[in-house]
């Protein structure tokens, strides 16, 4: 089941706090709202969210196209460590038979 969440917002009542950004891109400790509400479904289960956008909607495309690419990038970086744990080194100091 997909999560709809609406992201509209100029966050013009959070004064200085939210400069531009809207709303749901406001930070709370050092991540948007809108991750901590994702984060929230998440843990009852939900994977599939569809965040309706409005106002600076290439925000929202920015940091989770970033997200997205950092987290396939420590994917690959742990995958190939536990590779190189389980293979090891090449043996280059075998003895000739």
């Amino acid at each position: 089941m997909k999560v709809l969440i609406l992201c509209g917002g100029y966050g013009s009542r959070l004064g200085a706090a939210g400069g531009d950004l809207p709303k749901p891109m406001v930070a709370v400790g050092g991540k948007p709202i809108v991750w901590h509400i994702m984060r929230g479904f998440a843990h009852w289960g939900f994977r599939e969210f569809v965040l309706c956008l409005g106002y600076r909607s290439d925000l929202f495309k920015q940091y989770y196209t970033v997200a997205v690419d950092l987290r396939e990038e420590r994917r690959r970086t742990i995958a190939a460590y536990r590779a190189h744990s389980l293979c090891g080194q090449p043996d280059t100091q075998r003895a000739a038979p």
